[in-house]
């Protein structure tokens, strides 16, 4: 996989985890999660890897002095505003999203999450977690002890910047000026090493043309390679849907097959969930599910007590939404065969699969398709769940 995608994936996950959380707080407000004040500051402290000359008995003096001047919080920062600047001494991790999000901790004990559009980390803040930013610019100028993960178009490393672990970029535009203590991994368009840059360990990077690296700027090796816009042939085209198209079908058979073994009759309830005017109350269902339950799992994380069993229901929420194209097939073809006599199942399930496929494949029709088809299989999932009449049916023994 190439560096860029690498460093997307990470990133996409994590912004996720970022989105749900500060939308928590939104919900309960920043101001009842952050009133605990610190009583030991040496209990606390945390081990760092030192920047430079500098030796850790002086930057954990730097950070005790920093205490002593801003607010200490001990607890996960979560917020979300047009315009952040975090300033306390945190002992904990730190999420945030925002339009302009500025970073001035003396201090932040944990892994750090930041999603916007500009955001900056000020020449004086000291992370001593892993960072993850994604926005449209990043300048960084103070110190991250650990590993940074950073997608966006512009990104600057300048000068005063001091990353104390790998550190992974993908963006347009990058420069590079200050110091990387071990490798750096980046994916760019445009790739700028000026002469102030020190990288410690090695320079893998992805970029149209081979950047001027300044000599001594990198203590390791320089592994470059050259990225090239694919031209497809048409044949490759028509081998790639074929492929996906393969892979659908195999995965509705899949859960055809599952389904099969776990209920006696849950073709013959989906057929009627979604037969006349049914479906309209499926179509319902399926849509205040989609919209409720990630409500639902916010206030679980908002109350404390109850996190636990919204990470298990986003984990179900996230396996309904996989499914529901293969139910919405496996309900559509157990209507037809309930109406056309001679016509088996099985048989009919590949092809109706084929077919949503090929309706979703079609720009822009494809997205309003594979949008109702998703609600429908998640009414009958529902209707499966908490309906009197027990719609899924009962597990054979």
């Amino acid at each position: 996989m190439k560096i860029k995608n690498k460093i997307i994936v990470v990133l996409f996950l994590l912004i996720s985890c970022i989105t749900t959380m500060c939308f928590a707080t939104s919900i309960d407000s920043t101001n009842k999660m952050l009133d605990e004040q610190t009583e030991n500051i040496k209990e606390q402290e945390k081990t760092i890897h030192p920047r430079g000359e500098l030796n850790e008995t002086n930057i954990k003096s730097d950070i005790v002095d920093a205490l002593s001047s801003s607010e200490i919080k001990k607890q996960n920062i979560y917020t979300a505003n047009n315009k952040c600047e975090i300033v306390d001494t945190i002992y904990g991790n730190v999420f945030v999203a925002g339009n302009e999000i500025n970073i001035k901790s003396n201090y932040i004990a944990g892994d750090v999450f930041l999603f916007g559009n500009t955001i900056t980390i000020d020449e004086n803040a000291i992370i001593d977690g892993n960072v993850y930013i994604a926005a449209q610019q990043i300048n960084t100028n103070g110190t991250i002890h650990r590993s940074s993960y950073m997608m966006g178009k512009i990104v600057k490393l300048n000068e005063s910047a001091y990353n104390g672990y790998d550190t992974f970029i993908c963006g347009d535009t990058i420069e590079v000026e200050g110091e990387m203590a071990r490798n750096a991994y980046i994916g760019a368009n445009i790739l700028e090493v000026k002469n102030t840059a020190l990288i410690n360990g090695n320079l893998s990077y992805e970029a149209r043309e081979k950047s001027e690296i300044p000599k001594g700027s990198v203590k390791g090796r320089i592994d470059f390679k050259k990225i090239i816009d694919d031209e497809e042939d048409i044949k490759e085209i028509i081998f790639d849907y074929v492929i996906d198209m393969f892979k659908n079908l195999i995965f509705t058979l899949v859960i055809f097959i599952v389904i099969l073994l776990m209920s006696r009759n849950f073709t013959d309830k989906a057929q009627i969930a979604i037969s006349g005017k049914n479906i309209f109350k499926s179509l319902g269902i399926g849509l205040l599910g989609l919209i409720l339950v990630p409500i639902i799992v916010v206030l679980l994380i908002v109350m404390g007590v109850t996190a636990n069993v919204g990470v298990l229901l986003i984990f179900a929420y996230i396996t309904t939404l996989i499914i529901a194209n293969a139910i919405t097939a496996i309900s559509m073809s157990a209507l037809i065969t309930s109406r056309k006599t001679g016509m088996k199942l099985p048989l009919v399930v590949p092809f109706i699969a084929i077919v949503l496929w090929v309706l979703e494949s079609i720009p822009y029709i494809g997205a309003i398709v594979s949008f109702f088809s998703i609600i429908i299989g998640i009414g009958v999932l529902l209707q499966g769940a908490f309906s009197k009449n027990d719609i899924m049916g009962e597990k054979n023994i």
